[in-house]
Formats: C-alpha cells, sequence, structure tokens
C-alpha cells in the first residue's frame, strides 16, 4: 500500500506542475485563449482533487507507523491545491480580457513573473524535500523488515539452543540414575568382599587350630 502512496505522489506531483504552468500563464492571455486556459487549470486542479481522495483512501490501509508520515504529506499537498485554487479563482477576476486591459498591466508584470517564479522555485524546493524525506521512510521501513527478519532468525535458533539443553537435562538426569545405581552396586560388591575376607580369615585360623590340635595329640600320643 505505500507503493501505491507513491505512485499518487507522483501523479499530484505531475498534475500540480501542469496545472501551476497554466495559472502562471494566465497574465499573458486575453479573450477565448484566457478561457480556455483557466478551464484547462480547472480540470488539472480536478485531477488532483481526484488524486487527493485516492491518497485518503490509500492512507486508511497503511499501518499506525506509516500514516503518520503519509497524513503530514497529505496536509502538505492539500495546502497546495488550496494555493494554486485560490489563485486561479483570482486569476478569473485578476487578468485582463483585452488586450487593452493586459497592455495596462504590463508595467507592472516582472512583478508578478517574480512572483511566479519565486513560488515554482517554492513549490519544486518542496517537492524535493518530499522525495527525500519518502525516501528516508521507504530506507526506515526496509531496515525495521531486515532487522525483524533477523530477530525471527534469533528467535528460531534460541528455540533450537532450548530443545537441544532440554534434551541434554534429560540425558543427565539418566547419567544421574545410572551413577546412583552403580554407586548402590559397588557398595554391595564391597560388603560382600569384606564379608568373604573375613570368612577367609576365620576359616584360616580354623585351619591352623585344627593342625595345631593335630600335631599336639601326635606329640602327646608319642610320649605314650
Amino acid at each position: 500500500m505505500t507503493d501505491n502512496f507513491e505512485y499518487l505522489e507522483e501523479d499530484f506531483n505531475q498534475q500540480s506542475l501542469d496545472a501551476r504552468q497554466k495559472i502562471d500563464d494566465l497574465p499573458n492571455q486575453v479573450g477565448e485563449q484566457k478561457k480556455k486556459l483557466i478551464r484547462e487549470a480547472q480540470r488539472d486542479l480536478n485531477e488532483i482533487q481526484t488524486t487527493l481522495d485516492e491518497m485518503e483512501k490509500a492512507i486508511r490501509s497503511m499501518s499506525n507507523k506509516e500514516r503518520s508520515s503519509a497524513n503530514k504529506k497529505l496536509r502538505s499537498y492539500k495546502q497546495d491545491y488550496k494555493e494554486m485554487n485560490d489563485e486561479l479563482n483570482r486569476g478569473k477576476e485578476k487578468y485582463p480580457n483585452t488586450k487593452k486591459e493586459r497592455d495596462e498591466l504590463l508595467s507592472g508584470r516582472h512583478k508578478t513573473d517574480k512572483r511566479n517564479l519565486d513560488q515554482r522555485e517554492k513549490l519544486l524546493r518542496s517537492q524535493q524535500k518530499l522525495k527525500n524525506s519518502n525516501d528516508s521512510v521507504n530506507r526506515s521501513l526496509r531496515t525495521s523488515a531486515e532487522t525483524e527478519e533477523i530477530g525471527n532468525q534469533v528467535l528460531q535458533e534460541l528455540y533450537g539452543q532450548r530443545e537441544t539443553l532440554e534434551g541434554v537435562d534429560e540425558n543427565l538426569d539418566d547419567i544421574d540414575e545410572e551413577v546412583d545405581r552403580g554407586g548402590k552396586l559397588i557398595s554391595v560388591m564391597w560388603r560382600r568382599a569384606i564379608t568373604n575376607k573375613l570368612i577367609l580369615i576365620l576359616v584360616i585360623i580354623l585351619l591352623l587350630g585344627l593342625i595345631g590340635l593335630i600335631i599336639y595329640l601326635s606329640a602327646f600320643r608319642k610320649k605314650k
């Protein structure tokens, strides 16, 4: 929808230049030529009004961020349109309808030409500023879109890392269980080894006692 608004801006700029040229040329025309030029200028202004209406429709479909900048431009365009419309209405009465009347105004024509030139330059400067502002807004929107895309990628990576960490945590729980089980098994084996050693020592003591008893009995019998 921003692209549509930009196209309408281009139409407005061209229509404004066409209307401005005709309005500025009114002092140079008389009679039917002047009436024809007024009709053409009025037709241009009607086209500008239609373009402004289309801009308002386009703005309604924009996001809040885009709408603020576009409304500011639209107010400036409407002001330009009003100035041209007022000047055309003044021109219908002010500018001469006959060659004689025109000649009477030629002495002050250079002042009018200078004023028209200043207004034209002002309009061109305003249009250039608006174009620069529009380019800046477009760059900001592109940067915002790129930043949002990068943010989404980072979130996806973080989500993947979270799943990996959750899997690692589950594996650690399993390892802890295996370690506990192994520790218990080692404790049981250690107790069994101690028990076996005690039994072995006891058997050795019993064997030594039996051997000593046998030796004693053998020696006792020999004495008899």
